[in-house]
């Protein structure tokens, strides 16, 4: 029996980044090689920063690489309930936001080339009790009028030639919603931010101090070699870093009571010092 993630035991390896203790200077240090740390080092790149992605692990080794492999629009909550207690615009707000989350997967994949496997197949709430349909009858008119004319409500019969199963009594269809294989999107992912070109080889950029590494760089498997105390007996994870992104729950808790230049862009609750 096997106990690894399919998405990372089918992906392939990643082999842009490099092992050996982190040295030079950068602007950007992310700590953690999920989905949230390598978009952020990639759009950094793309913006002409330096970036630098630290791992100990394996590119997408863990939550990121460990899900059902959907990329779902829509809300979990219901979007009735959520009108009742956000309002009708911040809901519609928030249900929009999860289209523009889709939106953006998808052009990523399509700008990067990324071999993932992306297919708008749509997601679809089953309704295992007759109940449960009159609900989503009342979802599917409600969402229908305020925020998502695309959404469908199945009939008992219309879900059975969707799914060919007849143990359900009807479902709401989203067709805006799309899988991937998360293992080679996290590895494309990667890959992108490594193959950005170096600030320096920028049409009329300036010149920056040497020392810079390549851009950006990805390093696993060794713990990056640390700076000499600063004032105050501070220390850094890398030298010259301007910012340190937590992009790891764990790391970003203990890097906040390191480090005051916390820029917080993965799930861990921090605070920019």
């Amino acid at each position: 029996m096997k106990f690894s993630s399919y998405w990372l035991d089918s992906a392939p390896p990643f082999r842009g980044g490099i092992t050996t203790p982190a040295e030079g200077r950068a602007d950007v240090v992310i700590v953690g090689g999920g989905f949230t740390g390598l978009s952020a080092a990639l759009s950094l790149a793309r913006k002409g920063a330096s970036v630098i992605v630290l791992e100990a692990g394996r590119v997408v080794g863990e939550g990121s690489g460990r899900n059902g492999g959907q990329c779902n629009n829509g809300t979990a909550h219901d979007f009735a309930g959520l009108s009742a207690t956000l309002g009708l615009g911040r809901a519609r707000e928030l249900y929009q936001a999860f289209d523009a989350g889709v939106d953006a997967v998808e052009r990523l994949v399509m700008e990067e080339r990324i071999d993932c496997g992306f297919t708008r197949c749509g997601k679809i709430k089953l309704a295992a009790k007759p109940a449960h349909f009159d609900k989503l009858a009342r979802t599917a008119d409600i969402l229908a009028r305020e925020v998502d004319p695309s959404v469908r409500l199945l009939t008992p019969e219309a879900l059975t030639a969707e799914v060919g199963s007849p143990i359900f009594h009807g479902g709401l269809l989203f067709p805006r919603s799309a899988r991937m294989h998360m293992g080679r999107f996290g590895v494309g992912l990667a890959e992108a931010a490594a193959r950005r070109p170096h600030p320096r080889e920028q049409p009329g950029h300036r010149h920056r101090p040497p020392g810079r590494g390549p851009l950006p760089r990805l390093h696993g498997g060794r713990r990056p070699r640390r700076s000499r105390p600063g004032p105050g007996g501070d220390r850094r994870l890398h030298p010259g870093a301007v910012r340190l992104v937590p992009a790891a729950d764990r790391a970003g808790r203990q890097l906040h009571r390191r480090h005051r230049s916390i820029v917080p862009v993965g799930p861990g609750r921090h605070h920019a010092g």
